[in-house]
């Protein structure tokens, strides 16, 4: 998987290596996942997950390349590597759309590994034939808004049922 593979120097030096996300990833993405800052869980979870386990990692690291993708941002330490954040897709049946969703660590924010993880994804997703994502964003996540305003792609949301519903679409000239 080469072409999604890459790296990303943050603007203080910290050299992350982009990459798919491996079943040999399920301890880095628990931990990870337990890392996480109550708000930051809650933006990409839409609840507070605390303690995860190997049974909720079963289902994150099942991914097949195509209709269900996830890249991570790993950063090396004395202790191995650690992943800083991740970003992953899963198609809409009977659609061309992917449903998006993205998280960094909160050590890592305001870093640009989001918008490095959401072209390096989009990129990938296009040349999979996917014309672009969908994502559900809690109302008052104003730094994910700001990543697809800032994505240079054509985006649409509105709210509905307590949420924004976000469309981004990879080509200029797709339609809703």
């Amino acid at each position: 998987m080469k072409e999604v593979e890459a790296d990303y120097v943050t603007p203080d030096g910290v050299r992350l290596r982009i990459r798919p996300l491996r079943p040999s990833d399920e301890k880095a993405w628990i931990d990870f996942v337990n890392s996480l800052s109550s708000e930051s869980s809650y933006h990409r979870f839409f609840e507070v997950l605390r303690g995860v386990t190997r049974l909720d990692a079963l289902h994150y690291l099942d991914i097949d390349l195509s209709e269900r993708m996830a890249i991570v941002a790993m950063v090396s330490e004395a202790k191995g590597e650690k992943i800083a954040g991740i970003a992953r897709y899963e198609l809409v049946p009977n659609t061309r759309m992917a449903e998006f969703a993205i998280v960094v660590a909160d050590d890592f924010q305001d870093k640009g590994i989001g918008t490095f993880l959401l072209n390096s994804l989009s990129a990938f997703a296009e040349s999979e034939g996917i014309e672009g994502f969908v994502a559900e964003v809690l109302p008052d996540n104003e730094r994910m808004m700001e990543l697809f305003r800032n994505s240079g792609l054509r985006m649409e949301s509105k709210l509905d049922a307590g949420t924004k519903l976000v469309r981004l679409y990879f080509k200029k000239t797709s339609s809703p």
